[in-house]
């Protein structure tokens, strides 16, 4: 399993409050919700070697399986829809569906709906469902290239678009339930988070990008204005970030390391993939940057590292080292401590206590 796709895993279930599992095999519990006969009708699904998902509808719950090396089964809390006729929320199932397709960046080839909730127990309907990621794909790159242009307006009529379009609250509304408090928060998480990397995306200071996203999340627990007014505000700090003009060359570095903010990539291996050696790598770096391609490489990690930290403080020091691509948790604590001065146990208590 790619460390991307964990690290969005890891991200929405702490924005969307669900659950996660990933396995070798398929759920054993699929035994208890189907029968023989619907079991044996999905089985060619879970065998598929094309990316194929599964959902499955309880009382209280939505499970949705996919499939591609291995599984993924998200355990969400199901909202009721008093709208739809057969009491299935297909809306939230599209949201939830199209996250998955977001974090893999494929498109499920196979999907099916199954309704598993007692009183229907003897006849289970199962639907196809259309659905296709790219629609959020286009959204994310016209906020980068609207972020490029410092075209605040433009930036904020997408993520007004984002917000009026956020499932969980429309499902909620729809179900004439009261919008709750938490839900504003997490979805300002979720915006913030998105900005975040988008912002690093349109070759803004990383740095000075994670300091100022760690600077709202610690801040959004007390969050006294609307969603748009705390956005607005940090767009407008984001795009006050002084642009540095860089050679073509520093600003392929620093695409590069980017990229691999989750991977374990060498120096020598960087300077291969932009055609120059390692001895020139150094000295464009040490010339622009005033630092060694490894420094900046850490210092780029650790700062993803802190901006985790602000976001996820249920996440282990184990997982987010391996995240990282650190040998151990051992590793990722001096190096952290290196550049921060701080063990992140103490930087996330300095945080939140």
């Amino acid at each position: 399993m790619q460390h991307t796709v964990l690290n969005k895993i890891i991200i929405l279930s702490s924005a969307l409050n669900f659950k996660y599992e990933f396995s070798n095999t398929p759920p054993k519990y699929l035994k208890q919700y189907l029968d023989q006969s619907i079991l044996l009708g999905v089985q060619p699904l879970l065998t598929d070697t094309n990316f194929t998902g599964l959902a499955l509808i309880l009382k209280n719950q939505l499970l949705i399986i996919c499939h591609k090396t291995n599984f993924l089964t998200l355990k969400i809390t199901l909202l009721p829809d008093k709208s739809a006729k057969d009491g299935i929320n297909t809306r939230q199932i599209y949201f939830y569906r199209g996250l998955i397709e977001d974090c893999y960046q494929l498109v499920m080839d196979n999907f099916k709906i199954i309704n598993c909730v007692p009183q229907q127990a003897t006849k289970l309907d199962t639907i196809q469902l259309p659905f296709n990621a790219n629609s959020s794909r286009a959204l994310y790159s016209t906020l980068i290239t609207s972020l490029k242009e410092n075209d605040k307006a433009t930036c904020l009529q997408l993520i007004l678009l984002m917000v009026n379009s956020n499932r969980q609250i429309n499902n909620q509304q729809a179900a004439d339930l009261p919008v709750l408090a938490d839900t504003n928060k997490n979805l300002c998480v979720s915006i913030l988070a998105i900005l975040t990397q988008l912002a690093v995306l349109a070759e803004f200071s990383a740095t000075k990008v994670y300091a100022l996203s760690e600077q709202y999340l610690a801040h959004i627990s007390n969050l006294d204005l609307s969603i748009m007014d705390y956005i607005s505000s940090f767009l407008d700090e984001i795009l006050a970030v002084p642009e540095t003009i860089m050679r073509n060359d520093i600003c392929l570095f620093k695409h590069i390391v980017q990229k691999n903010i989750y991977n374990k990539i060498s120096v020598t291996e960087v300077a291969q993939q932009m055609d120059v050696s390692p001895v020139q790598l150094r000295r464009l770096v040490k010339t622009d940057l005033e630092t060694t391609p490894l420094d900046y490489m850490n210092e780029q990690k650790i700062a993803m590292s802190r901006y985790l930290l602000v976001t996820h403080p249920t996440l282990q020091i184990l997982e987010l080292a391996d995240m990282l691509g650190y040998y151990d948790s051992s590793h990722f604590i001096k190096e952290f401590m290196r550049y921060t001065g701080l063990t992140p146990k103490q930087f996330r208590q300095l945080l939140f206590n």
